[in-house]
This record gives C-alpha cells, sequence and structure tokens, in this order.
C-alpha cells in the first residue's frame, strides 16, 4: 500500500565501542548482537517460528525452540515475499523470513524491567519488512534508552492470506498468525533483553495498525499487551468491503483459484485439499510467477471469524466493548488520501479522491472505534497529524498516509537514495513524537497528560489532540472537538472564510434512540428531542449571536436530507416564530416522516416499526403491565454501551421521528396546514437534485444503478414533497 521510489540499505552505526555487546539467551538460540551506538545495540534477525517452508507453506506458524543454538544477531533477514512493493527490498526476499529485531540499551540497575514497544509495519498485507529503511526503529531505540525495542516481520499477499476451504481455522489469515506468535516470542524472551514482558505495547501504522486493533479484538481476553498504537488503520480496515474500490488496495474477487490454476494445480471437482497440496508443492518462483501472469495486485484477509470478521460483525463487538480494553493512542493523518491521489506525472493532486479515500478508509474507521473504546471505558487519546514539512510533503501532497511515520522513527531519508536529509525543524518534530509516544508506551494509561494532551471523550469536548498545526514544533500540540473533523462534508470553514459578511453556526443534535424514543412514557414536551435541540440552538443563537458579530434579527436556518426536512419541519411547529428571518431547505420537506407507510423499505430510511419494545426488552427493562415509566426509567439506568449492543443485537436499522401533533404530525395534518398556509412564513430556498435515489440504489460490486427504484426513490422521498410544499 505504501509508495516508494527507492530504498536504501539500513547502514548501522557500528563503529568502535569498547563496551562488549552482551549475549542474549532466548528461546531461538543464544544471540550476538551489534552495537550501534556505546549505548544501544540491536539484536537483528531473531527467528521465531520454523520457517514456514514446503509443507508448512500457507500453514499456522510453529515457534522455533532452539534454546541451546547461537545465532550471529547482526543483520537484518530477507523481507517476506513481496506484492506490489514499487522497491526491491534491501535484504532480498524469502519465504523463510519469519525474524524478528529487537534494540536495547543496557540498564543500570537490571532488576528495574524497561517498558517494551513491539511495531507491526504496514504495506497493505501484501509488502514490507523491517529491513526497509523507514521502518528501522534505531534512532528512536537511542533516543529513548529507556525503552526496549521490537520490530517484526509476517508472511504476507498469497503466502499469508491464502483463500481456499482447503484452509480452517487454526490456519488461516497466517500472516496475524505470524504476529501472534511474535507477540507471544516477546512474552517469553524480553526480560533477557532488559524488557518487562507485563510492560509490552503493541503498534502498528497502515495495515500494521489494522492488525494491531484486530489483536484486540482475537483476544479481548489475553491479548498480552498492555497498550495499543493505532496509526492509520483500524480493523475494520482489514474487512472493508472492497467494492469501495479504495487506490492501493486489493479487489473483491478471491485470486487464489485463478493463482493456482496458473500455477498447474487447477481444482478437480470439490477436491480442494489436494489443490492445496499442489500448491505447496509449488517452488516460490512458480507461484510468484502465476501472481504476475494473471496481474493480480492484492490478497485480502480472509474473514474466518476467528481473527478477521466482517464489517458487521466488528460493529456489534465494538459496541458491545468485545475487545481488549488496554489504553490506546490512535489517529490519523489529516489527508491520508494524498499518498494515492498524487499523479507524479503531473505532479497535481485530486483532493476530491484523496478526502474520499481519507474518510472510508482511515478517518472514519477510526472515529467509529475511538468512541467503541471510550464507551468501553478504555483510557484513549485520540490525534490527527497536520505536518507538512517541505521535504516530506513537497506541494501539493500535504500529510499523507504515511507522512507521520517518517516523522515518529526519524527516516524520511530512507525513502530513496535522493532524499533529502531532514531540516532542522523535522528534527525537532521528531524529537517531540518520539517524546510524546514513548511517553505512552511507559504509561499508556496517563503518560500523555503531563505532555499536555487529553483523554478523548469524543464529542463531549476538545480533546481531539492536533499534532503540528501550521508546522509549529515549539508549540506541537492542540486541542478541538472532533466533530467538524470527523463530518467535513458539513465544514463550513471554506465558505466562511469565501464570505466574512456572514456569520456561520453549525449544530449538533441527538439521533436515532437517544433523539427519538417512541414511548408512551414519553410525552410533549419531551417528544423528539433532537428536534428540540435544534430549537434550543436557534434560541442560542438568538441571545448570544451579536456577540460575534451577527443580527439575532437577521438569523437564515438551513439543513440538508434530514437536516432539510427538520427545517420544514421547525416552519410547521413554530408558525408565528420570530427567530428566524429565512429558510434553506436541500433535498428534504417536513412531508418526508409521515410521506411512508409503515413498513415502506425505502433505503437509509427506517420503517414504519416502533424498535423501542424490542430494544428495551433486549436490555432486560420488559414492559410490565402497562407500566411504560418503569419501563422508561429503566433504559435511563442502562449505559451507552448496553443500550448500543442491544441495538446491534436486535438489527435495528434506524429510529423514526415521533408523531407528536407538536414537532412532528401526520401527513394528513401537513397537508391540512400547508393548504391552510399555517406555518412560518419566511423566504425559502428549495429544492433537490436531479437524481437523489442514486445515492441509495448504486450497486457497488457491480457499478450499476437501478435507474427505475432511483427515479421511484427520487420522486417519492424528494421530488414530489419539495414540489407539494413549494
Amino acid at each position: 500500500m505504501l509508495l516508494y521510489t527507492a530504498v536504501a540499505l539500513l547502514s548501522l552505526l557500528s563503529t568502535c565501542t569498547s563496551k562488549a555487546v552482551p549475549f542474549i539467551p532466548t528461546t531461538s538460540g543464544t544471540l550476538k548482537g551489534i552495537a550501534i551506538t556505546s549505548d544501544t545495540n540491536a539484536y537483528l534477525g531473531i527467528p521465531f517460528a520454523v520457517p514456514p517452508v514446503g509443507l508448512l507453506r500457507f500453514a499456522a506458524p510453529i515457534p522455533l525452540v532452539t534454546p541451546f543454538s547461537p545465532r550471529n544477531a547482526t543483520k537484518f533477514s530477507s523481507t517476506c515475499i513481496q506484492l506490489g512493493a514499487t522497491i526491491s527490498s534491501p535484504t532480498g526476499e524469502s519465504e523463510d523470513c519469519l525474524y524478528l529485531n529487537v534494540w536495547a540499551s543496557p540498564s543500570t540497575s537490571p532488576s528495574q524491567k524497561k517498558p517494551v514497544f513491539l511495531f507491526v509495519h504496514g504495506g497493505g498485507f501484501n509488502s514490507g519488512g523491517t529491513s526497509w529503511p523507514i521502518y528501522d526503529l534505531s534512532k528512536w531505540a537511542v533516543a529513548h534508552p529507556e525503552i526496549v525495542f521490537v520490530s517484526t516481520n509476517y508472511r504476507l499477499n498469497l503466502f499469508g492470506y491464502p483463500n481456499t476451504p482447503a484452509i480452517t481455522p487454526p490456519n488461516t489469515n497466517a500472516g496475524l498468525r505470524d504476529q501472534r506468535l511474535a507477540i507471544e516470542w516477546v512474552n517469553k524472551n524480553i526480560a533477557a533483553f532488559g524488557g518487562d514482558p507485563n510492560r509490552v505495547t503493541i503498534g502498528g501504522q497502515s495495515a500494521g495498525s489494522a492488525s494491531v486493533a484486530g489483536h484486540l479484538y482475537a483476544h479481548p481476553a489475553d491479548a498480552l499487551v498492555k497498550g495499543a498504537i493505532l496509526m492509520s488503520g483500524q480493523a475494520l480496515l482489514s474487512s472493508l468491503a472492497r467494492p469501495v474500490s479504495l487506490p492501493g488496495l486489493p479487489s473483491g474477487t478471491n485470486p487464489f483459484p485463478a493463482v493456482a490454476s496458473a500455477a498447474g494445480c487447477p481444482l478437480r471437482g470439490n477436491n480442494y485439499s489436494a489443490q492445496l497440496l499442489c500448491m505447496k508443492q509449488k517452488s516460490t518462483a512458480e507461484l510468484t510467477t502465476a501472481i504476475a501472469q494473471q496481474n493480480i495486485t492484492g490478497f485480502n484477509i480472509v474473514v474466518d471469524n476467528q481473527r478477521v470478521w466482517a464489517p458487521e460483525e466488528y460493529k456489534k463487538r465494538g459496541l458491545a466493548g468485545q475487545f481488549a480494553k488496554v489504553p490506546v493512542l490512535t489517529g490519523t493523518t489529516n489527508e491520508e488520501g494524498d499518498l494515492y491521489a498524487i499523479n507524479r506525472v503531473t505532479n497535481t493532486l485530486n483532493e476530491t479522491l484523496s478526502l474520499g479515500v481519507t474518510l472510508a478508509a482511515y478517518r472514519c474507521p477510526d472515529s467509529v472505534q475511538s468512541n467503541y473504546f471510550i464507551s468501553a471505558g478504555v483510557p484513549t487519546y485520540r490525534y490527527r497529524y497536520l505536518a507538512r514539512f517541505p521535504t516530506i510533503s513537497p506541494p501539493p501532497l500535504r500529510a499523507y498516509h504515511v507522512s507521520d511515520l517518517l516523522i515518529l522513527f526519524g527516516t524520511s531519508q530512507g525513502r530513496s537514495p535522493t532524499a533529502p536529509p531532514p531540516t532542522a525543524l523535522e528534527q525537532e518534530a521528531t524529537a517531540y513524537m518520539q517524546k510524546a509516544y514513548s511517553a505512552f508506551i511507559r504509561d499508556p494509561a496517563s503518560g500523555l497528560l503531563a505532555l499536555g494532551w487529553s483523554r478523548y471523550t469524543g464529542t463531549t469536548g476538545e480533546t481531539l489532540v492536533d499534532i503540528f498545526p501550521n508546522n509549529n514544533v515549539q508549540e506541537p500540540i492542540k486541542t478541538e472537538n472532533p466533530t467538524v473533523f470527523d463530518s467535513p462534508l458539513y465544514d463550513l470553514k471554506k465558505w466562511a472564510v469565501a464570505h466574512p459578511e456572514i456569520v456561520f453556526v453549525s449544530i449538533n443534535y441527538r439521533l436515532n434512540l437517544f433523539g427519538y424514543p417512541d414511548t408512551p412514557a414519553i410525552t410533549p414536551p419531551n417528544t423528539n428531542a433532537g428536534l428540540r435541540d435544534q430549537r434550543l440552538a436557534i434560541e442560542w443563537v438568538n441571545k448570544n449571536i451579536a456577540a460575534f458579530g451577527g443580527d439575532p434579527n437577521r438569523v437564515t436556518v438551513g439543513g440538508q436530507s434530514a437536516g432539510s426536512a427538520s427545517v420544514s419541519g421547525y416552519l410547521y411547529a413554530h408558525p408565528n416564530d420570530a427567530l428566524i428571518s429565512g429558510a434553506i431547505l436541500m433535498s428534504g420537506q417536513s412531508l418526508i416522516p409521515g410521506t411512508f407507510t409503515p413498513g415502506a423499505a425505502i433505503p437509509g430510511l427506517p420503517t414504519g416499526t416502533n424498535p423501542f419494545p424490542a430494544l428495551a426488552s433486549a436490555v432486560g427493562c420488559p414492559l410490565q403491565g402497562d407500566n411504560y415509566s418503569a419501563q422508561l426509567l429503566c433504559v435511563k439506568l442502562k449505559s451507552t454501551t448496553q443500550l448500543t449492543t442491544a441495538i446491534a443485537q436486535q438489527n435495528i436499522t434506524g429510529f423514526g421521528l415521533v408523531v407528536d401533533n407538536q414537532t412532528v404530525y401526520t401527513r394528513t395534518e401537513y397537508n391540512k396546514r400547508g393548504l391552510a398556509g399555517n406555518f412560518a412564513k419566511v423566504p425559502v430556498l428549495t429544492g433537490t437534485t436531479n437524481d437523489e435515489g442514486d445515492l441509495f440504489v448504486l450497486n457497488r460490486a457491480t457499478n450499476t444503478i437501478n435507474e427505475t427504484l432511483s427515479l421511484g426513490i427520487t420522486l417519492a422521498g424528494f421530488r414530489c414533497p419539495d414540489s407539494v410544499q413549494s
């Protein structure tokens, strides 16, 4: 997934040190390392598994137990077989690639064990390796000798994620199982390097981050780690529906059958086991040639419900808090997608494509998972990386995918032999990033608080940490509310900049169950709390906007889709209201909530069935007789996690507005009030797009549209209500 033009082989600083490098006894053998400074030693190319070759190809890794073997651990091993990498691996490629590396500085107090950081590299599950210079942990290890650092290889592409019925758990997703075995190796051996096996933080970037997040789900009770660092990747990334065509990610088609046939192992009948045995007997070259002949760009993680789940299952498990509850440092770069949307020939950037990739693959999954973490009481620190250092992000590139890692590791020169050395400003930035991340590794729960970071609380406060806003390394962080960041489609910044003569305001309001619970125990003025939130926001503007230079007598309120229907409904609910002077209605009228008969299957809208009773029962609040008040109190006493878990378990897709004849009316009543002009008579700008329904009927797998269904939705849900109301 990572794009580079070249790479330089790691050059260890092995110059003379009078201190002897200690030999380290491990389950893999007694290791001879190499000094990279007078205080820091590296132990490179340590085997942790039996080489997965021959009949062990594609299988789960087997621990290597050779404690009495002397081993020369002074250079990186080969990387695993690559696919889609734009560089040659600096140490070569091999199926015999399950090796890890350790950087450690001798402790002045051997009894005081050090915290440990285990890093999992990225590369879209198809390329990458610990010997790539950008993944070299040497500089960080030298700067922070109080931590023991580890990096690991794992199998990739076909060799890590073959998808055939002949491979079932516990052998599925061998690459992820390699990572787990590396964690277990660290747990058993890191004390010999001065590390504390009870203070291991695991982290990764891109596919490595998605892997780490996936481990939290796969091992909710025995993660063997005490903290996690997630840089630009969540567990959901590994199972994104591939019909969403994201640059750099393989398509949804399983390439194993085509590769097998091309390699001379066609399926005969349903004898998948024979086909798999045939594939195991082929040489590496035969398999890589078959992959190339079939023009295969990548292999996906396999949904096996043991290491990887479908997106819907991740949602259920996330809402239920079914993951390892260890402190988390998580975040993304501000413009992840720039890496995929840059045209290197013309040096132009497709910002629309970049935003789409950023949202779909990175920012939105990070936002969702962060909310799962905090709902489960997990100490969470969430960031966005904003720096655009010129040597790393020459215009038009911005804070693209992997640009934060280059600063954190101090390895920007590893991108190519001609990459310029880091500037003084970039070196300062590296020092801060390493200081902050090291603080988390030393004390995952609270270490960052001393540096001015806040624990993430979602949209309830300014706890999203911006790193290097405006390239400012002297004041390296500031905090903000994540609402606009997580919903950039609703960001009014560009409009506000272009039209400073207007004061702009946007608001949140309660949604789904929390905004529109439907029970006889809730009566006006408490019905439709989400709509009442909007009214209160309008009142706040009326009272306070003058302090911002705004005129409370010249307020226009507008919305899009459900927001537009809300604004239109506001005109009916407050026909004599003097708090607004105009309305903008984009693709939504008040008629919409009452237009569809119960059970009408309109994509994107909930059905007519009231889901509250089922939800209440699912959380242990069944109705006793007609005591709706007691049931409501019971639901109020449940935690957010309990409620969201119940929603997922009941497969509830949405909550509708409640007809209370105060904020929402029936279709018949809207018609009467409309014909009578019983609504606020303020100037209105209203309309729809020409093909509203396309959004709901696009088949992303085949990239086709059911135009008949699209037209029906466009007319019924948008155009006709807009025409009637106009």
